[in-house]
């Protein structure tokens, strides 16, 4: 059984995301439509599957202790960068980097029993997975725009990996600048 500090701790970084997530998908789901509506919905499940790594971290199953590690530190590479990467542009940036470094602080509480030196590296490894699937799901979301079966629209981002870019919509068809 692990100690009660890490246990709470992590119960609050959970309240904390699963909070963050309704707070986000209730904000999302209120506005109009717009023609990039896949962003938001990448963000609200990568949300949501952070918040589940953290509960199933907190699962006191001799299965999951093995595990435990990776699953934490993949929730709290993922949560930093989701945080600092929207900072800027929305409010949930600041109480998702609270919420990893709770889980950060949690991860460095967790027991370790001996493993070998892969099993060792697992942790890292984790986050440096969960970082590429946020940063590769934004690329890809970002790039994906619906556009209107008549009429013309335009539209463009910073694109976090890729640069920025510029898009147009013209009775349907969708051309890049």
């Amino acid at each position: 059984m692990e100690r009660r500090v890490v246990r709470i701790t992590l119960t609050v970084a959970l309240v904390i995301v699963a909070a963050v997530g309704v707070l986000y998908i209730t904000f999302v789901n209120s506005q109009p439509v717009s023609q990039q509506p896949y962003i938001p919905r990448f963000v609200g499940s990568y949300i949501a599957l952070m918040a589940a790594l953290i509960g199933v971290s907190l699962l006191s199953r001799p299965e999951v202790a093995a595990i435990r590690v990776p699953l934490r530190a993949a929730a709290a590479g993922g949560l930093f960068v989701l945080g600092f990467v929207s900072a800027s542009a929305i409010a949930i940036g600041p109480p998702l980097v609270l919420a990893a470094f709770f889980v950060l602080l949690a991860l460095s509480r967790t027991e370790r029993t001996p493993r070998t030196r892969a099993a060792q590296l697992s942790g890292l490894v984790a986050a440096a997975v969960a970082v590429a699937v946020l940063l590769t799901g934004l690329v890809v979301t970002e790039h994906l725009v619906v556009c209107p079966d008549t009429g013309k629209s335009a539209g463009g981002g910073s694109g976090l990996l890729t640069g920025p870019y510029q898009w147009e919509c013209n009775d349907g068809r969708l051309t890049y600048h």
